[in-house]
C-alpha cells in the first residue's frame, strides 16, 4: 500500500516532480470489528491542477479514501 502526495496543487515543477499530484496505489483500510474493508485495493492517480469527483452509493468508502490521503 503506498499514498502519497504532493506539497501543494499547481503545475508540476519539472520533469518526474510529485508537486500536486495525489496517489492511491493498491489501498485497503480496515476498521476493527468489522467483517469487510471499508476501502479494498483503490488505485488512483490524480495530476496536478486536475479536479476529480467520486460518486458512488453511500457506505462505499469515498470520506474513508479520501481521509486516508490527509494522514
Amino acid at each position: 500500500m503506498a499514498v502519497g502526495y504532493g506539497h501543494e496543487m499547481g503545475a508540476p515543477t519539472g520533469e518526474g516532480s510529485a508537486a500536486g499530484i495525489l496517489e492511491f496505489d493498491g489501498v485497503t483500510r480496515r476498521f476493527s470489528g468489522m467483517s469487510r474493508p471499508a476501502v479494498d485495493d483503490f488505485t488512483l492517480t490524480v495530476p496536478a491542477g486536475k479536479v476529480v469527483v467520486l460518486i458512488g452509493p453511500s457506505g462505499c468508502g469515498k470520506t474513508t479514501a479520501m481521509i486516508s490521503a490527509l494522514r
